[in-house]
């Protein structure tokens, strides 16, 4: 049986960044583009508020806190009460005087501004759930499809290529396992290589922990994804060389397509993500990567951050913000027929 585990990762880097990146080098992009490529393809995971994981913390803090607030406002009468003694002539007639509560519209003003705030987050949720990290519960093989030709018709290098290179990853792990195979790591009573659902959006792979996430755990599946990055990411290759006049583009041989296969292909014998980097970070393409690690040497240094704080980390991202990146997002849905 495998073992389960509790990284909070999705597919992990190994998976999004070190994959994407090898490939990248593998069908000729030069180093910069490779590299961004990889980036942002690895940015979904990065960035608190495009992170599957932490998007749905966020929401939930962002209920609760709502809930907390409307109940407030319900206990708060509209006005406060007092009994005044009112001189009348020569006798003090007591009376009952209310004034408006100024506290109910301070409650008022803080109900408004909370709910404004999860109006946000459960847009923006569901919106990351099922478009960005494919959580939208349909037919894995037509959403393989439709990323692939998103890739192949794409302008590598740039930022929206490289989100749909995360969702293109992601439309591999997040293919539902059955409960057998993801908690018990039992395949026998199930066929591993029939195409199912994706998991469903908001609660995601959750009652499965991580286990969709481990290459180690569905090897087959990953060597289908990365023969199927390979073809797509060697297309965008051409596509972009014909663009520019470039006549005479040559052609990754059948034997060169296996190498890179074959090359990570060992990862998935390997069970721990530290041991999966070292292997592609091992080799010819391994050794033309950058020294940036998305996956750190800290748990502080692989929590997600801010997208601010994230951007101000790497020039790529330069007049890159978060409704730009929104705005590629909703495209998907609009251009995905099925």
């Amino acid at each position: 049986m495998k073992s389960l585990t509790t990284q909070v990762i999705n597919m992990q880097e190994a998976g999004h960044y070190y994959t994407v990146y090898y490939v990248s080098l593998a069908v000729g992009f030069e180093r910069n583009t490779a590299y961004k490529n990889a980036l942002f393809a690895q940015m979904p995971d990065e960035v608190t508020q495009l992170d599957a994981t932490s998007l749905l913390g966020d929401l939930g803090i962002a209920f609760l806190k709502y809930d907390i607030i409307a109940g407030d406002f319900a206990l708060t009468s509209e006005s406060s009460c007092s009994l005044e003694m009112v001189n009348a002539t020569t006798h003090s007639i007591p009376t009952i005087r209310c004034r408006e509560n100024p506290y109910k519209k301070k409650v008022a003003s803080r109900l408004h501004d909370a709910e404004v705030q999860l109006r946000l987050l459960w847009t923006r949720t569901i919106l990351m759930h099922k478009w960005l990290h494919v959580l939208n519960g349909g037919d894995a093989l037509k959403e393989r499809g439709f990323r692939r030709d998103l890739t192949t018709k794409g302008k590598p290098g740039t930022l929206e290529f490289g989100l749909n290179l995360h969702a293109f990853g992601d439309s591999y792990a997040h293919t539902r396992m059955s409960d057998l195979e993801a908690w018990f790591g039992i395949t026998f009573f199930d066929d591993v290589h029939k195409v199912k659902r994706l998991y469903k959006t908001l609660i995601g792979h959750g009652l499965h922990f991580h286990a969709p996430d481990l290459i180690n755990n569905r090897p087959e599946l990953y060597v289908t994804y990365v023969k199927e990055l390979y073809d797509a990411l060697y297309m965008a290759h051409y596509n972009q060389l014909a663009k520019s006049g470039v006549v005479n583009v040559e052609v990754p041989t059948r034997e060169e397509k296996e190498k890179t296969v074959n090359n990570l292909r060992k990862i998935t014998n390997l069970k721990t993500e530290k041991q999966q980097i070292e292997s592609i970070r091992a080799t010819t393409m391994g050794s033309l990567m950058r020294g940036y690690k998305p996956e750190g040497d800290t748990a502080e240094e692989n929590t997600p951050k801010l997208f601010n704080r994230f951007a101000a980390k790497h020039g790529e991202l330069a007049g890159t913000d978060l409704n730009k990146i929104e705005k590629i997002i909703k495209s998907w849905g609009k251009r995905r027929k099925y």
